[in-house]
């Protein structure tokens, strides 16, 4: 009797209870990010074609996460692209995404699916673990008539 009271008990517990998971349907797994300045503060877009802005990196990462139609999951990001602009954010980075996430310098990129397309066939192995214990040259993407290559090959 004891039991079976016990389980009703837990059963009840886990169908009512308030605390509920996410569904994994609304996940939106990240796995580029391009981060880029304008007049007023900071852009973020991502490879799920979300967007986020807000005048500080922080801010335009809550707004990503706020406006996008799931949640937001960072922890699968595999690589950061920064502009120039945008080079002052390194040391922020570790607070948002994983110390193997690679980072690289690149101009503003329309298309986020062909970078990482990109960056999936020629990494650079720069991850930000790397980048946070001194050596900051980073890896530096460059466009032509819709094609990606590193600078230093550029021919």
């Amino acid at each position: 009797m004891k039991r079976r009271s016990a389980a009703a008990l837990l059963a009840a517990v886990v169908l009512w209870s308030p605390v509920k998971g996410t569904d994994v349907g609304k996940l939106l797994p990240v796995e580029l990010m391009q981060i880029s300045r304008t007049e007023t503060g900071y852009v973020v877009r991502t490879d799920t074609e979300n967007m986020g802005e807000g005048e500080s990196l922080p801010q335009a990462l809550a707004n990503l996460r706020e406006t996008a139609q799931g949640k937001i999951f960072l922890e699968t990001t595999e690589y950061v692209l920064l502009t120039r602009e945008t080079m002052q954010c390194l040391p922020d980075l570790p607070e948002f995404f994983r110390p193997g996430t690679e980072v690289y310098v690149a101009p503003p990129m329309e298309n986020l699916e062909q970078a990482t397309a990109f960056l999936r066939a020629h990494s650079r192995q720069s991850p930000l673990f790397r980048l946070t214990e001194g050596e900051p040259e980073l890896p530096e993407l460059q466009t032509e008539e819709g094609r990606i290559f590193y600078a230093d090959q550029r021919k």
